[in-house]
């Protein structure tokens, strides 16, 4: 019991290192990297290697890697299977076109045995079966009267139609707001409200970085839109605050520079605070009430 318990909190509380690196000058790259007890993983990101990833075991013993998905998916399809595939197809193509042409010849030979008078006689045709086609007549003035005021009807039911589906439409986002309304002030939904912001606050603090530099030259190619940017960005001032340069070229369009990011966080700091949410009565009254919003 005792060495579960001591695998249990090892597993929780040891922490897990990550570093994050980007860089943007012609081309794009990113990379990262975990650390966790013995286990070593690394991810990668180039516009023309695309995403290359692997974990190990002591940075030694591969445990997956992109490169044996690649070796899985070229062994699936070999060559052999894919020319046994297409000479089948092929005979099976000559063996349909085969029956067709001979189809094709058989009723050739039927109908060069038959004569007018045979296809006459055969079909039970009548020269006086073709007379004069029957033409509709033509629509006065009451009837061309009559065809508008049914247009008029048509254009006013489909109004009434609109009308109704507008109604409709309105009184559902009224019934939906009020059920919104109403979830939101249940007194186990005001709990499970407060306690999602209590966990993500201490999730935020566990994986904030400890260490953080970059310098970047962001342009938008719109003087409003980039002052927008780097308006949002300056809002996190204090967690970067100057160890982030940001500058702003309002005139042309361009995103250059390099960013590093090394911090730690703890399992059980994230999962603690989730599975105590999950298990909580106001949580699954809260969920079994959202689902008949």
């Amino acid at each position: 019991m005792g060495i579960i318990l001591f695998i249990l909190l090892l597993v929780l509380f040891f922490p897990v290192f990550y570093k994050i690196s980007g860089e943007m000058h012609e081309d794009f790259r990113a990379d990262v990297r975990f650390n966790w007890l013995f286990v070593f993983a690394v991810a990668s990101y180039t516009k023309d290697e695309g995403l290359k990833w692997n974990a190990n075991l002591f940075n030694r013993f591969v445990i997956m890697s992109s490169d044996q998905d690649d070796k899985d998916e070229e062994s699936s399809s070999p060559e052999d299977t894919d020319s046994e595939e297409g000479s089948a197809i092929e005979s099976a193509g000559n063996e349909e076109e085969t029956d067709i042409m001979s189809l094709i010849d058989e009723a050739a030979e039927s109908a060069g045995d038959l004569d007018e008078s045979d296809a006459a006689d055969n079909y039970g045709w009548q020269e006086d079966d073709f007379g004069e086609p029957d033409l509709p007549e033509m629509i006065g003035s009451d009837d061309g009267k009559r065809t508008a005021r049914d247009k008029i009807g048509e254009i006013e039911e489909k109004g009434r139609d609109l009308i109704d589906l507008i109604k409709e439409k309105y009184h559902f986002i009224i019934t939906k707001k009020n059920h919104i309304e109403q979830f939101l002030d249940r007194p186990y939904t005001k709990v499970t409200i407060e306690r999602i912001k209590t966990a993500l606050i201490i999730i935020l603090k566990d994986i904030k970085p400890r260490e953080l530099r970059g310098d970047v030259t962001l342009g938008l190619g719109d003087a409003a839109l980039t002052g927008q940017a780097t308006g949002i960005i300056s809002a996190a001032f204090p967690v970067y605050k100057n160890r982030l340069i940001i500058r702003p070229v309002y005139n042309e369009q361009i995103v250059d520079g390099e960013a590093y990011i090394k911090g730690r966080m703890f399992l059980g700091v994230i999962l603690l605070p989730v599975v105590r949410i999950i298990l909580s009565k106001e949580f699954k009254q809260t969920r079994a009430l959202m689902n008949k919003i």
